[in-house]
Formats: C-alpha cells, sequence, structure tokens
C-alpha cells in the first residue's frame, strides 16, 4: 500500500493494529499532521496578508478623500500679479496657496526650509481681515500645474493665513518677494499689475479690494 495515500484514520487504525506497520504508520501520521498544520499556517499568513492589503488600500483611499475634500481656500486670486520681474498669474498663485494649506493640514513640510512654515512679518505688511492668526508662506512658481515641491525656492511667496483645521480652510493673503528687499532676507510686498508699488512695511496688493467681499474656490 502506498503510504502516501494514507489518511490520517486509517493511519491510526494500522498504527493500532499492525505492529510491525507500527513504526512506519506512526511516521507516516505524524508527518500527516505536520503536512496539515503547514497548510493550515499556509491559509492563516494567507488571509492575513490579504486583509493586510485591504486595510492598507482603505488606508489610502481614505487619505485621498481628506486630501480632496472639504479643503477651500478663501480670497482666492483674481488678478494677475507683478512680484519684481515675475508676471503671476491667479492660477499659478491659488495652485501655490492651495499646496501650502494641503501640507498645513496635513502636517506635512517640503524642501530643506521646511515649506510651508510660518512667516513672522518682521516688515509689517498689512494683510486682509480675513488674514488673522498665523501666516505661513509658501514658496510660488510660475507655473499653473506644477507647484513647488523641492529644490531652490526662488524669491517669491505666497502667505496663507486665517487656517482653520476643522474646517479645512485657509485664506489667500497677498504676495510677497525677496527680490527689491532693503533687509537680508527681508520681504517687499508685490503689487496687482499696472497699480503703482506700495511703500515697503505698508499694505499688502489686496487689502482695498478684498475686504468687502470673500470668494471660495474649491481644491
Amino acid at each position: 500500500m502506498d503510504m502516501g495515500t494514507i489518511s490520517l484514520a486509517h493511519s491510526y487504525i494500522l498504527c493500532t493494529d499492525d505492529k510491525l506497520a507500527a513504526p512506519i504508520c506512526r511516521h507516516q501520521l505524524q508527518l500527516n499532521r505536520s503536512l496539515s498544520t503547514q497548510h493550515s499556517n499556509h491559509r492563516k499568513q494567507l488571509r492575513i496578508m490579504f486583509s493586510l492589503q485591504f486595510l492598507l488600500l482603505a488606508l489610502v483611499v481614505m487619505n485621498l478623500a481628506l486630501n480632496s475634500h472639504g479643503q477651500t481656500i478663501l480670497n482666492a486670486p483674481d488678478t494677475d500679479i507683478q512680484c519684481g520681474d515675475s508676471d503671476l498669474t491667479p492660477s499659478a498663485l491659488l495652485s501655490a496657496a492651495q499646496s501650502c494649506l494641503s501640507h498645513i493640514l496635513s502636517g506635512t513640510t517640503v524642501g530643506r526650509d521646511n515649506y510651508p512654515h510660518a512667516y513672522k512679518d518682521y516688515e509689517g505688511i498689512t494683510f486682509p481681515s480675513g488674514c488673522s492668526g498665523h501666516y505661513y508662506e509658501y514658496p510660488v512658481l510660475n507655473d499653473d500645474n506644477d507647484p513647488y515641491a523641492t529644490g531652490p525656492p526662488g524669491a517669491i511667496r505666497v502667505i496663507v493665513g486665517g487656517v482653520d483645521i476643522e474646517k479645512g480652510t485657509g485664506a489667500y493673503c497677498g504676495v510677497i518677494t525677496h527680490e527689491g528687499a532693503r533687509a537680508h532676507n527681508g520681504f517687499v510686498s508685490c503689487q496687482v499689475e499696472d497699480q503703482p508699488d506700495a511703500p515697503e512695511g505698508r499694505r499688502s496688493e489686496r487689502l482695498l479690494d478684498l475686504e468687502p467681499k470673500v470668494r471660495e474656490r474649491e481644491l
């Protein structure tokens, strides 16, 4: 009889009834039990692996949902901004503000200088009332679809303030640049195109026309 085909029950009977075959039978019985245990453990490992994969997928989907829903930039820019030698479009400014807010809400930073980080407003620039609270600065690249991620940040920063973590909102406060600043690493505010430059350390480019209205644009 082929011992590889003996079932556990038959092995038990043979081992108890046939003393001659008992040693072989007991070995086969132990082998069968070992194989059965291995198969059982393998099935458990597969179930655990699939469960972990499902959990990971659920976490990824949840994270994407949180990052794509409920984040709102208030006072969204709607005019081109002259910032030093750069002409910045509203979409480039909004892209930078959205990226800034996204990092604030998720608690992440990018680049060597860990953007977004706090802007202390040492220059005394006045921002719209909706921008009260902590200010954050974030590099602006003049590219509508490619917000800053790493490398040299350039001279221009978007300012986001009035962040409400629970509501997922933050306000676009204005744009500043190192270019033209008197102090080392200082800033001056940037201006709406075709408008006179404001004195350094005074009003931001959108203070007068933003206070009467609040514009929202979903990320």
